[in-house]
């Protein structure tokens, strides 16, 4: 349960306050000790519930390949561009609902 709640909190940060890269090297700290599947489809469930669904699927798959990627491949470059978008819609949601 205690990684659930981890989970959705990482969602909330990466979407709403944190900085770009505050919220990748949590990212990168929480896939180390968790399955990156199962963090992905709590944090799916928790955005299936605002508009911009499709937004959020997308950027999730972006982070999910960018950390499965090995150096020597070709990585997707616009991950913080996709984070940015993800956390500025995120912010307008959370304003709109309160």
């Amino acid at each position: 349960m205690n990684e659930v709640i981890f989970c959705l909190s990482l969602c909330l940060s990466v979407s709403v306050s944190m900085s770009v890269s505050d919220s990748l090297s949590l990212c990168l700290s929480l896939f180390l000790s968790l399955s990156l599947s199962v963090c992905l489809s709590v944090c799916l469930s928790h955005t299936h519930t605002h508009t911009h669904t499709h937004t959020h699927t997308h950027t999730l798959s972006m982070l999910q390949k960018y950390l499965s990627c090995h150096p020597q491949e070709h990585c997707p470059p616009p991950l913080s561009q996709a984070i940015s978008t993800w956390r500025l819609q995120s912010s307008l949601e959370w304003l709109m609902i309160g």
